[in-house]
Parts: structure tokens; C-alpha cells; sequence
């Protein structure tokens, strides 16, 4: 899971499992990624560190994380 500030589309990110908007006084701030939505996300399950790796590949790839402080 990951909050990104702004808005995308599951077309941007297909790997992810859900996407849920941020709305503060009727107004979209942001938009929370999913990775894993049947199951509770486990570091010790390759297939979930696998997805979340490709999620934010993607991520990079489309220029979408905000830079590291």
C-alpha cells in the first residue's frame, strides 16, 4: 500500500489490486495503492513482494513516486 498525493488510473497501475481515492472537503487529494486486497500483505510470501515490486516499477517508470527526501 502507498499514498500518492494527485490522482491515477488503474490503466496507469493494472497490477494493483484497488485503488482508493483520498477526498478531503469534496475535493481529491490523493489516491491510496493497493497491492493485495483478498489477503493480508505478508513480506514473507514471495507472490505479494513480487507484485508490490512491479507496482512500483511502474510507478518509476511513469515518473508517478515523488522524489525521496
Amino acid at each position: 500500500m502507498i499514498y500518492l498525493p494527485g490522482s491515477i488510473t488503474q490503466r496507469e497501475v493494472p497490477e494493483a489490486g484497488a485503488l482508493v481515492l483520498v477526498v478531503r472537503e469534496q475535493w481529491q487529494v490523493g489516491i491510496i495503492i493497493i497491492s493485495v486486497v483478498d489477503q493480508v500483505f505478508s513480506d514473507l510470501l514471495p507472490d505479494h513482494v513480487r507484485l508490490a515490486n512491479s507496482i512500483e516499477v511502474r510507478l518509476v517508470d511513469q515518473d508517478l513516486l515523488p522524489p525521496i527526501r
